[in-house]
């Protein structure tokens, strides 16, 4: 809650600034959370992965997380602390988990079948694309995952499997 205040208290202070010229508090105050999160996730994890001498791998993480993430939705927190600690932790942990043998194409059939059945979830309050525009983001998604196919990459089918798990709606978790 406190990211939120603050958001809010900045929203409405730049809301009495420039009454005319200026969005909603809410849009605005949606606007400095979401941005505050991206720098937070973005910068902890990088600096997370340079003290662990993974800092190219988190910043692929970071980039491939974000893209498919982008076009297939997923899960959301409703607290902008739980969003930026789960997510910081995430982007710095997938570089060490090892992945041997078949894992990598497993993990990626796995992702496919989930991205093909789930993809794009959660993204309707989320996104000012329009839902005309849903099966063109799923084909995107699709795409994605098929390229680690041809990449063969450990790392790439670690983002895409924990991403498509998050596309899952649980039951019981209020969005």
């Amino acid at each position: 809650m406190m990211i939120e205040s603050f958001a809010e208290r900045a929203a409405i202070s730049l809301k009495e600034i420039n009454p005319e010229k200026t969005t909603s508090v809410e849009i605005m105050k949606y606007g400095i959370i979401m941005s505050f999160n991206g720098f937070s996730v973005a910068g902890l994890s990088l600096l997370g992965g340079w003290l662990g001498g993974h800092f190219t791998e988190t910043l692929y993480t970071l980039v491939a997380f974000g893209i498919f993430r982008f076009f297939s939705g997923g899960f959301h927190f409703e607290s902008a602390l739980k969003c930026i600690i789960f997510s910081t932790t995430l982007m710095i942990a997938l570089p060490y988990i090892p992945v041997y043998g078949n894992w990598t194409l497993i993990l990626t059939a796995a992702s496919l079948v989930l991205t093909a059945i789930l993809a794009p979830s959660g993204i309707e309050n989320q996104t000012r694309i329009p839902e005309k525009y849903f099966p063109l983001l799923k084909v995107i998604s699709i795409l994605i995952v098929i390229s680690n196919f041809f990449l063969v990459s450990s790392l790439l089918a670690k983002i895409l499997f924990t991403q498509s798990i998050l596309l899952v709606k649980l039951k019981g978790v209020k969005k």
